[in-house]
């Protein structure tokens, strides 16, 4: 079996980040509006909490 070495250099290549192009103020509306439905949700089971979450910032959050 191989040996794993997980405190070294990784081999996965890191992409670099691209910028949002969302001014600020969408991407605050858009972090208040998951934090709303969170808050919501919150004694929702999880995966139902979590989908309504995902409702909020997808597709707005795709480029």
């Amino acid at each position: 079996m191989a040996k794993i070495n997980i405190d070294g250099v990784q081999n996965v290549e890191i992409s670099k980040k691209i910028p949002c192009e969302k001014p600020i103020e969408q991407q605050l509306e858009i972090m208040e509006n998951y934090t709303r439905t969170y808050q919501k949700y919150i004694d929702a089971p999880k995966a139902k909490r979590e989908i309504e979450c995902l409702k909020t910032i997808y597709p707005i959050l795709f480029r």
